[in-house]
């Protein structure tokens, strides 16, 4: 069998959904009426189902790492109150009240502990649909979870929820310099999963590219970039609930696409120009991890 490239798949099953619902996409994720995605509709559960069934091609791919669910959902502390301030016949504010009256919980006596354990509900209510209908169509990959993002990724109730279904947490990771140790701790403690790092990136100044949108590190030059990716990868190396990390993107926004995401105009998120080219300074930086990855984890082990 000839090697090949191993690849995900992001199914977008809330996404897809929810664009039928009126979702519209926003900056870089997809943008749900009152924040609001559609988790208790009972039509939910039937559309993953049904785009879960085009996974009959796949499932015997041996190239196919898995699926995401879903990318950045709004997972939110808040997400209780948003629930409870929709119409009366919407089948979410329905949920979220049936949930206090289970639970016993007055509307005027919410609690930040009640609105975390809502939040477990709703998460758990997520991924238990949506991992139901894709293992029905493919038992043989993996699935990776719904690329946490923002705000989610400090909540322990989300990691709770996805560990009892996914086979890998995912998380799309910005605005560190260094992955903070705590963070992680938090990640695989609650998830009791590993977890692989989505999304980061540096752009920088030198690209000539304006760099305004998306959410990476701004540096100076390429071989910044390069020293990034070194700083950031050494410290998930060392950590041991992290299996793996995705550099996003391949290629640079490219600045003559029309009718993009708002946060892909104008950036130098990739390993090559938009044209393909290379910048050999972050290349050569990233070469220096790559090919020393299992030496560096054996001697990271062996100094803990």
């Amino acid at each position: 069998m000839e090697p090949r490239l191993v690849s995900t798949k992001l199914l977008s099953l809330m996404a897809s959904y929810g664009k039928t619902k009126g979702a519209k996409m926003g900056r870089g994720n997809m943008s749900y009426p009152s924040d609001c995605p559609f988790i208790f509709d009972p039509e939910f559960a039937e559309h993953c189902k049904k785009e879960s069934q085009k996974l009959m091609k796949d499932k015997n791919d041996p190239w196919l790492l898995g699926y995401f669910t879903d990318n950045e959902m709004p997972w939110k502390l808040n997400l209780l109150d948003k629930f409870l301030k929709l119409s009366d016949s919407d089948s979410g504010r329905k949920a979220a009240e049936a949930w206090l009256v289970k639970n016993k919980i007055t509307k005027e006596k919410i609690t930040d502990e009640n609105r975390s354990a809502f939040l477990e509900y709703a998460a758990d209510t997520y991924f238990k649909i949506t991992t139901a209908a894709i293992r029905a169509v493919d038992p043989n990959h993996m699935i990776l979870g719904a690329r946490y993002h923002s705000a989610a990724y400090n909540f322990p109730p989300v990691f709770i929820a996805a560990g009892r279904y996914c086979d890998m947490i995912s998380v799309n990771y910005y605005g560190a310099w260094t992955p903070n140790k705590t963070l992680m701790d938090m990640w695989l403690k609650n998830a009791q999963k590993p977890f692989i790092i989505t999304e980061w990136y540096a752009k920088a100044e030198d690209s000539g590219m304006g760099n305004t949108g998306g959410a990476g590190w701004l540096v100076h030059t390429q071989k910044d970039r390069g020293l990034y990716y070194q700083n950031f990868t050494l410290s998930l190396l060392s950590h041991p609930g992290c299996v793996g990390w995705h550099w996003f993107k391949y290629a640079d926004n490219d600045p003559d696409a029309k009718g993009v995401d708002p946060s892909n105009l104008d950036s130098n998120k990739g390993i090559v120009t938009s044209r393909y080219v290379p910048y050999p300074p972050l290349l050569e930086a990233m070469r220096e991890i790559n090919q020393r990855t299992y030496g560096l984890i054996e001697v990271m082990d062996k100094t803990k």
